[in-house]
């Protein structure tokens, strides 16, 4: 494992300590989960982003309109 030294607001730091606390985790682990979190958000971004790169609007556009203009039937309605 390696390390890394990180400068930290103290009020970033003392927030972040509640949070782990509450969530019972080291600082460490949440530090880990973060940051995990934050480069899987980045790796599905650049999916998506292919994903779009890649996209057949006109396509799309034929599949909506064959999709038939209709009333949700109830309990689908948008809020």
């Amino acid at each position: 494992m390696s390390s890394y030294s990180l400068d930290l607001p103290k009020d970033l730091l003392e927030e972040i300590q509640q949070v782990a606390h509450a969530s019972q985790l080291s600082l460490d682990q949440w530090f880990l989960n973060a940051i995990a979190h934050k480069l899987e958000v980045e790796k599905t971004q650049k999916v998506f982003q292919g994903y779009a790169q890649n996209a057949d609007f006109d396509r799309f556009d034929r599949i909506l309109a064959k999709v038939p203009d209709v009333e949700p039937m109830p309990g689908d309605e948008l809020i």
